[in-house]
């Protein structure tokens, strides 16, 4: 993946931060803006309002917003594409959560969103999760498109691959679209996209499948979301996570077969 940071602007989001700031709830359908502090509409640049409100959402129309105003190629189209990817996979499976929102607060010079459910954090907190995430350092190109920003004040370049290996078997594709080790959690997402050419429904081994990183560390997925089966001429999106601290950058090996189990298939891809 092309890292396209040359002539970068750093973004100072001039907002009050948390009294007095801006607040946003992202969730299903378009971002609902509430203005906290008496004023009319966000000082934050229209861009960088438009990403954070937008790529959180349940529905891939609204955060490809978030990717069409980010630099192509860069981390931070990489990183809003995943969610479009998530949110095409889960869509598919109708498996999200319909009170599960994402309230974003601009600050001073940075950008905090919060996963709440039901309207509070509580849930995920007694979860052990941390809910809450700061974006700073953004920065953005001559033409105020996203380029980049550090997530908890950790580097993403190292944590995030764009699209990865294609590779075709017996008329069944595998796209890698991404590859994501978490900074809240350390673990590993591995985002593909399936296309069946055939005329036989196939099946895919997506749970357990095993990856090994750069290092030689194998893990077993530990969860997956995408159609169990792929009828003739349909595409579906895959989330494949792993909750060992994997690095990108490994070989996913996935297998599966025609609905007869007279194909078998074998795609080994990089990430």
């Amino acid at each position: 993946m092309k890292q396209l940071i040359s002539g970068a602007v750093v973004v100072v989001v001039a907002l009050a931060a948390c009294s007095g700031g801006t607040s946003s709830t992202v969730g299903d359908g378009a971002p609902v803006v509430t203005v906290n502090g008496g004023d009319e509409a966000s000082d934050a640049p229209a861009n960088v309002k438009t990403y954070f409100d937008s790529f959180h959402s349940d529905l891939p129309n609204v955060a490809q917003k978030a990717v069409d105003v980010s630099q192509p190629e860069s981390l931070a189209a990489t990183y809003a594409e995943r969610f479009v990817a998530k949110a095409t996979a889960t869509k598919a499976i109708g498996g999200f959560t319909a009170d599960q929102k994402t309230e974003v607060e601009y600050g001073n010079d940075s950008v905090t969103t919060c996963q709440t459910i039901g309207g509070s954090t509580q849930a995920l907190e007694d979860q052990g999760m941390n809910p809450c995430t700061t974006y700073s350092d953004i920065k953005t190109d001559s033409d105020g498109l996203l380029q980049s920003f550090k997530i908890d004040d950790i580097d993403l370049a190292p944590r995030l691959h764009g699209p990865g290996a294609s590779v075709t078997d017996a008329g069944v594709t595998a796209d890698v679209l991404y590859a994501y080790r978490s900074v809240q959690s350390d673990t590993l997402e591995v985002g593909l996209k399936i296309t069946n050419t055939t005329d036989s429904p196939v099946r895919l081994n997506t749970f357990g499948v095993t990856y090994v990183d750069p290092n030689g560390q194998q893990g077993s997925a530990s969860g997956s979301t995408g159609p169990p089966e792929l009828l003739p001429g349909a595409s579906a999106n895959y989330t494949i996570g792993y909750s060992a601290p994997l690095d990108v950058g490994g070989i996913l090996h996935l297998t599966g077969s025609a609905d007869d189990f007279a194909t078998q298939l074998e795609f080994n891809l990089q990430t």
